[in-house]
């Protein structure tokens, strides 16, 4: 669980707060350090400011729009090359039979 909010809070440059009533609870800055944190069902009260910030970050700005974009161009190359590579296949040679005399 701490683990996944770190990276989240990597990805999107802010903090996560994780508040689990049975698990861990823990601060995380945006740089994916944990702060403070519990340990699983121990009941403490953890208390901590969290800057908060505004704006969008580029992934949440641009999706995954990019990776789209490439699956499509790495899917088009592919049939491409296949389509290439049927077309330079040598002609089947044709037996014609010999006119009879």
């Amino acid at each position: 669980q701490i683990a996944s909010s770190r990276l989240r809070a990597v990805e999107t440059g802010r903090w996560v707060v994780q508040a689990a009533p049975t698990g861990f609870s823990a601060f995380i800055d945006a740089e994916g350090h944990v702060l403070d944190r519990t340990a699983v069902s121990e009941q403490h009260v953890v208390i901590s400011a969290v800057p908060l910030r505004s704006g969008h970050t580029w992934y949440t700005s641009v999706g995954d729009w990019p990776f789209v974009i490439l699956l499509a161009l790495a899917l088009a190359y592919a049939w491409w090359s296949a389509q290439r590579a049927t077309s330079k296949q040598p002609p089947r040679s044709v037996i014609r039979p010999r006119p009879s005399i």
